[in-house]
């Protein structure tokens, strides 16, 4: 996983990271650390749906993946607090569930 935390870099700075890891991805497209990565990225500028296209790649590649479950969540779980409809929260979980098989 991503070796430095993104918050202390500049958004220009993350933008770049994003793009040259994007870029290594064109030559590995199933690597899963990539994929996390590109998600954290987004994550840190609070792009959460962005995060959770690319945490549920990630997922694809390596669905028991602890720190990717753990990513794809909080970006689920980011997203449906972002939103202003009451009981959003509770659907976002459950749809997260559903799009990752995962059974509870």
């Amino acid at each position: 996983m991503l070796n430095v935390d993104p918050a202390k870099l500049s958004t220009p700075q993350r933008l770049q990271l994003m793009r040259q890891m994007e870029g290594i991805l064109k030559n590995d497209p199933k690597n899963p650390e990539l994929w996390c990565n590109i998600g954290v990225l987004h994550a840190a500028d609070e792009r959460w749906d962005e995060a959770q296209k690319y945490y549920k790649k990630a997922l694809s590649f390596r669905k028991n993946d602890p720190e990717i479950l753990k990513r794809t969540v909080e970006a689920f779980h980011q997203t449906a607090e972002s939103s202003s409809k009451p009981g959003n929260m509770h659907a976002s979980c459950w749809m997260w569930r559903r799009e990752t098989l995962i059974p509870i």
